[in-house]
């Protein structure tokens, strides 16, 4: 399963151990460099077309988990004994 860089990042983690660089990945047939080259960039530069939707909904959800009393750690949701 290709590494998704995301998921320690919004997780959290105290650290983060990788046996393989994204040149690795692209020889074994898991190429996003595409991906690193067009997320930079504005969302109108873009190759594909870039579009947000749903914000409002997503602030919503935001605005629930800020309000919440009782938070579960974000990291939890991504451990690897699951």
């Amino acid at each position: 399963m290709p590494y998704v860089p995301g998921c320690d990042i919004l997780g959290t983690s105290e650290e983060i151990i990788f046996a393989a660089t994204r040149e690795n990945a692209a020889n074994a047939g898991f190429d996003d460099s595409y991906i690193y080259q067009q997320i930079p960039l504005a969302p109108e530069k873009r190759d594909l077309p870039t579009a947000m939707f749903l914000n409002a909904e997503a602030l919503a959800v935001f605005k629930t988990w800020i309000d919440a009393d009782q938070k579960s750690p974000i990291n939890n949701f991504f451990s690897l004994n699951d």
